[in-house]
């Protein structure tokens, strides 16, 4: 559904970040001085931090940040002629963020750095409850029936896959876990427990299909888990 309206699409630090991340080249006699105090400097160096200089990371195979990434995708639909928009009625484009993982939905949704606009937190979060939603939807055509066996279990599995950060941008707790579990106790009294190979199954057909993602050695694990609270 649409969000907050971004009409200043060529402005990429007004529409996807907050302040302003240009940078004053120096004057040329500032340049100057700095290059001669950092080579006096350069032959007081010591030895252990000539050790801990060498000891740093190497960030030339780093992979790119969350921010660069979305500044890319704002760069190539200003390249293709047109451009990002979160407000369908203005014209442009959908952000697609299906590249990015649900943890990483998370941390733009939750932005604890204040990297990103509201808008694009809000999408971000949008993207994740999308993935949800492909995920339960096998579970509908049994709820239409009164059987929420299907849809607890499966709430319940996700639960224990996401991250906290995952959680927490959706608003899951444990709580709402529980309470989709106690509406489905009577249906599990008359009907029994809900088959957990084909729960599995249907979750990981559901991942292919733009849902949220599960990882196949984690099969046994999220079985376990969701079996110790079985309904």
């Amino acid at each position: 559904m649409p969000l907050s309206n971004i009409t200043c699409w060529p402005s990429i630090n007004l529409t996807l970040y907050k302040g302003n991340t240009a940078s004053t080249p120096k004057p040329d006699n500032m340049a100057s001085n700095a290059k001669s105090q950092n080579q006096e400097n350069a032959v007081q160096i010591s030895d252990k931090a000539k050790s801990l200089l060498h000891s740093q990371p190497d960030t030339e195979n780093a992979q790119p940040s969350l921010k660069s990434r979305i500044n890319t995708l704002f760069k190539e639909a200003r390249d293709d002629g047109s451009f990002i928009t979160f407000d369908s009625s203005k014209g442009g484009e959908w952000l697609d963020l299906s590249s990015f993982t649900d943890d990483e939905l998370a941390q733009i949704g939750k932005d604890k750095n204040n990297e990103f606009s509201d808008d694009l937190s809000k999408h971000a979060i949008a993207t994740l409850a999308e993935r949800v939603a492909i995920s339960l939807k096998p579970f509908e055509a049994s709820i239409e029936y009164g059987d929420f066996r299907g849809e607890a279990m499966a709430t319940r599995a996700l639960y224990n896959h996401m991250s906290q950060d995952v959680r927490d941008a959706l608003g899951w707790t444990e709580s709402m876990v529980e309470a989709s579990e106690k509406l489905a106790e009577k249906n599990t009294e008359k009907l029994g427990d809900f088959n957990m190979d084909t729960l599995w199954e249907m979750l990981l057909e559901a991942a292919k299909k733009g849902g949220l993602s599960l990882q196949i050695s984690d099969n046994q694990n999220d079985l376990q888990k969701s079996d110790d609270k079985a309904i």
